[in-house]
Order: C-alpha cells, then structure tokens, then sequence
C-alpha cells in the first residue's frame, strides 16, 4: 500500500511536469535533452541498486559518473532553458559543464548532509563510502558486516569532509569561471544559489 501510493505521488507529479512544460516556449528546442537527462537519473537509480547489491562495485570514478545525476539538478536546469526564450543555443555547451559543477556542488553537499543516516540504513551508493574503499579506510566486507557505529567512527577519524569540502571549491572556481562565457542569459545567481544550498547542507548534517 505504501509503496503504491508513492508511486502513484511521483506518477502524478511526473504527469504534472510535462503538462506545464507544454506551455514553455522552448521546449521544443530542448525536449530531447530533457528526455536524455532524464535517462541519467535513472540510470543513477540502476547504478546505486547494483552497488547496493554488491558493495565490490564500489568505485570513486563509476560513482562520480554516474550517482551525480540522482541530484537531478542538470535536468531542472535544462527545464530552466525550455522556459528561456533570451538563451542562445550556441553557449549550450558551456551552459551545461556549468551545469554539471553545479550537481557536483549539490552531490558533495548532500552526502555530507545524509552519510550518517545512511550507515544506519545500509545504503552505501555515496561517494564518502566510494571513497573510504578507494582510500583504504573501509573494504566492502566492512561494509558488508561492520556494525553502523563501527563504520561512522572509522569515517569520523578519517575526516573525509574536508576531502570533499575541497572538492566543491574547486567546482565553484570552474563554474564562477565558465559563468562569464554565457552572455545570453545571466547565471550568476545560479552560483550563487549553489553557495547558500552548502550552507543549508552543512547547517543541516545528521538531520536529514
């Protein structure tokens, strides 16, 4: 029954999606991309059920390749180019590595936020576990047996934020840069929307 009623939630916000899309003067320019980046999140989905299945998989490249996308961020930002008639086609390409520092931004900030309940879930799918196995600090039997608490204190002592704390700078400094290419349309508030979601996520760890 559960499980019914928040499939029939996402169907009903999915077909609510589109409908408004209808009325977007550029969706016809983009409607593939929007179909394509929609494929990446479920793919990332696919992705984090195999890894879950078996925490072997764990990689810090498959993760960055593919979890990302579960963000979802490049899909709402090429429903922001469906409804921007000023958006030049020919930046496109810039537009969207801007695009994707930005769901890196998201990624990092959520899995500082969510790792902890993670744990206790069993769901190893983020990049802190893909990261802990590449840098030696857990192995996937850890993941497989170790108690919760156990892990958590071996991630705690390893101090693995500051690794990704780093990695989100270095996001931001290519997205402030690539921003001033688009001339078409003005994406600096969307840097600095990324900016205040950071502190959001940090303000918020281990209540999410």
């Amino acid at each position: 029954g559960r499980r019914r009623s928040y499939l029939e939630m996402i169907s009903g916000l999915w077909n609510e999606l589109w409908k408004r899309c209808q009325s977007y003067p550029r969706l016809v320019d983009f409607e593939q991309l929007l179909r394509f980046d929609n494929d990446q999140i479920l793919n990332a989905m696919r992705y984090a059920l195999l890894a879950n299945q078996c925490p072997g998989l764990l990689n810090v490249i498959e993760h960055d390749l593919y979890q990302p996308h579960n963000m979802q961020i490049m899909f709402m930002a090429t429903l922001d180019l469906c409804a921007s008639p000023s958006f030049n086609r020919d930046e496109l390409g810039t537009a969207r590595e801007i695009f994707w520092h930005a769901q890196r931004m998201g990624r990092i900030g959520n899995m500082i936020t969510t790792w902890e309940r993670e744990v206790l879930d069993r769901d190893f799918t983020s990049g802190i576990f893909a990261f802990a196995v590449h840098r030696g600090i857990l192995s996937a039997e850890d993941l497989r047996n170790l108690p919760a608490h156990e892990i958590m204190g071996l991630l705690e002592s390893a101090e693995c934020q500051e690794h990704f704390i780093n990695e989100w700078c270095y996001h931001r400094e290519q997205m402030e840069r690539k921003i001033e290419k688009v001339r078409s349309v003005d994406l600096s508030t969307y840097l600095h929307a990324f900016e205040e979601l950071i502190k959001l996520h940090l303000g918020s760890r281990g209540l999410m």
